[in-house]
């Protein structure tokens, strides 16, 4: 049986605090680091995670995951805002997304994908998206988004 530990270092150049997920074996033997998994802008009450949409956003669940220890962890801090930044390759950010530790604790499905540890999936209709400089609903972006799309061919 793996076991998960959350660990966090403060990077003293950008002065924020990296959370990182350690995956140990049954013999407690490190199986496996994984870094960058979000960070906590010291001094802030947000947890940021930045994601490629290619490869994070799960199709079926039509939103993102995060490590049930990660969100376990976000939910013991001071933490009020988890904001999730889409970038593409080249780091151009495509939207903004947010939430709160409580929408992934009420609306979250946990799941668990082959030796992966549980992780909590939040659909996107239930955060917020800023665009434009404007925040609303998700749902009510894609009505918005359906509609300037529906005579695209």
């Amino acid at each position: 049986m793996t076991t998960v530990s959350v660990k966090t270092y403060v990077d003293k150049r950008s002065d924020i605090e990296v959370f990182k997920l350690v995956l140990y074996d049954d013999r407690g033997v490190v199986k496996a680091t994984r870094k960058g998994i979000g960070y906590h802008p010291q001094g802030s009450q947000e947890f940021v995670k930045l994601v490629d949409p290619s490869e994070h956003y799960f199709k079926k669940f039509k939103g993102y995951a995060m490590a049930s220890a990660i969100l376990e962890e976000i939910i013991q801090r001071p933490i009020k805002k988890i904001r999730i930044i889409e970038r593409d390759e080249s780091g151009t950010i495509l939207r903004k997304l947010e939430s709160t530790p409580s929408d992934w604790v009420k609306n979250g499905q946990t799941v668990q994908f082959g030796n992966f540890e549980k992780q909590v999936v939040l659909p996107c209709r239930h955060m917020l998206i800023e665009d434009g400089g404007h925040t609303r609903e998700y749902k009510e972006h894609m009505k918005y988004q359906t509609t300037i799309t529906d005579g695209v061919k």
